[in-house]
């Protein structure tokens, strides 16, 4: 079930999104298939960011992707990205 309303955010083609605390992933997924999106899907939790990892691979291979993406642990607190890296970011 997602909880971000997609239709508000208005994610175009080509923009790089956060997502911060992704949990096992569920807004990460859904950005990856929009128009050649990139997302990045932080966690602090490393159980929760590996099922986030697992399914953006199975995504991959059933070529359900049509952006990039990565996973990396993180602390929301301590973001790791200069200002501006973003356009979007789903927190």
């Amino acid at each position: 079930m997602l909880t971000v309303d997609f239709g508000l955010l208005a994610i175009r083609g080509g923009e790089r999104v956060l997502d911060v605390g992704c949990g096992p992933g569920r807004h990460s997924w859904h950005v990856c298939k929009l128009d050649h999106c990139s997302v990045y899907a932080m966690d602090y939790d490393l159980e929760s960011l590996q099922k986030a990892k697992w399914m953006l691979y199975q995504m991959d291979n059933e070529n359900e992707t049509k952006g990039e993406w990565a996973t990396l642990q993180g602390n929301a607190l301590r973001l790791p990205f200069r200002d501006g890296a973003f356009d979007k970011i789903i927190c």
